[in-house]
């Protein structure tokens, strides 16, 4: 028994619209087709939760002049530059690579770099420009 009522995903394709509006507007569906079960979960509540569970915070130093930014939750992964902006930048271009490797496959990915995943998945429903926005707020104070 599931806690969550499933749709059948041919209910689910002839009503695609309510079904979508549904998840949009109400939360979050399970639509199963034979034995595969996939969660339809619209962006806005997914980056809710995730923003809850795995905030994104940063680590900032300078030595000798250049400016260090890293993602807490993505430690080994830097941005370096002449000013925390292009730090920011050059951060933001790293972790754009990684976003894209982990949709290049994401069975691979999830073995090797599980803990990235969620942080990286609301990396990429940003654009690149807000998550820039997002560290230089957070360097200012």
């Amino acid at each position: 028994m599931r806690v969550m009522e499933t749709i059948q995903s041919a209910k689910a394709r002839e009503n695609w619209a309510k079904t979508f509006d549904n998840v949009f507007f109400k939360g979050p569906a399970l639509i199963q087709k034979n034995d595969r079960v996939n969660l339809f979960m619209s962006g806005p509540h997914m980056n809710v939760w995730l923003r809850q569970q795995f905030p994104l915070e940063y680590t900032f130093a300078k030595e000798d002049g250049v400016h260090m930014v890293s993602l807490t939750g993505i430690p080994d992964i830097f941005g370096y530059g002449d000013t925390i902006t292009e730090a920011g930048h050059d951060l933001a271009e790293h972790l754009k690579v990684l976003t894209e490797e982990m949709y290049e496959d994401f069975e691979r990915f999830a073995t090797q770099r599980p803990h990235d995943i969620p942080y990286l998945l609301q990396l990429s429903m940003m654009q690149t420009q807000q998550f820039e926005q997002l560290i230089a707020v957070t360097a200012d104070g």
